[in-house]
């Protein structure tokens, strides 16, 4: 995937589904190896953050919408723009707008982006001198599959690397752990995009050895939640009824 342009263009974006997939594999890792409360997924939508003051969230609006806002906190330049750019003009009435109204008023918002079926992505007019909004290196990033697939792997590694193989110089049983963690993310990715990741299946992914650095019942509940196990439900954002009135 391409790294977008800055600021973002709505054609820079995937398919919701590919984003939110994307997302809920992040989340479903994080929580593998214990958790990190800033990455969430539930009726708000799904959370990727960094810890940073960079993140992004895609909700799933009831009836089929969605809706992506977030910010990096040094590329993200509208809301130090003057005046400030409004990323809620021209927004559909069906936007979760207390939600992102209050985040507009605690200067946390650098793009906010929806989506339609058939009209695909949209958002408010940007003024020609804006640099960048942080979509190309918050959620485009999160979207490029191999991106996901290396962080993911990377976040395994740190967090459940087994204590018998630090220092010991064994090169190959390295090397084989670093391709089982990969296999492991792999199996989440994949799962995740097509609804089927179960805990039967996540456990023999992560083998024996790993059974016990591993929280193989917590990460399939988050999949639970996120829809992304058989038979559940993705959890919807109830729909918005217009900008208030100031």
């Amino acid at each position: 995937m391409s790294a977008g342009h800055r600021p973002g263009r709505p054609e820079d974006l995937p398919h919701p589904e590919l984003l939110w997939a994307a997302g809920t594999a992040r989340v479903v890792c994080a929580d593998l190896v214990g958790g990190l409360d800033a990455n969430t997924v539930g009726h708000r939508g799904v959370r990727v953050d960094d810890g940073g003051g960079n993140w992004w969230r895609l909700a799933l609006v009831e009836g089929g919408p969605a809706v992506l806002y977030g910010e990096d906190s040094e590329a993200s330049k509208g809301k130090w723009h003057t005046p400030p750019v409004d990323f809620l003009r021209g927004g559909p009435d069906w936007l979760p707008w207390d939600t992102l109204l209050d985040l507009e008023s605690g200067c946390e918002l650098g793009f906010v982006y929806w989506w339609e079926e058939h009209l695909g992505w949209a958002r408010a007019p940007y003024p020609e001198d804006l640099k960048d909004d942080g979509l190309a290196t918050t959620a485009l990033l999160s979207a490029d599959l191999d991106r996901v697939l290396d962080d993911l792997t990377g976040t395994l590694c740190d967090s459940a690397w087994p204590d018998d193989t630090q220092g010991d110089g064994e090169e190959d049983d390295e090397e084989a752990l670093a391709a089982h963690f990969r296999t492991i993310a792999e199996t989440v990715v994949r799962h995740v995009r097509s609804r089927t990741l179960t805990g039967p299946l996540l456990t023999q992914s992560v083998g024996t050895r790993l059974g016990d650095a591993l929280e193989v019942s917590a990460a399939v509940e988050t999949a639970r939640r996120a829809g992304a196990v058989p038979g559940a439900p993705r959890p919807l954002t109830p729909r918005g009824s217009g900008r208030p009135e100031v």
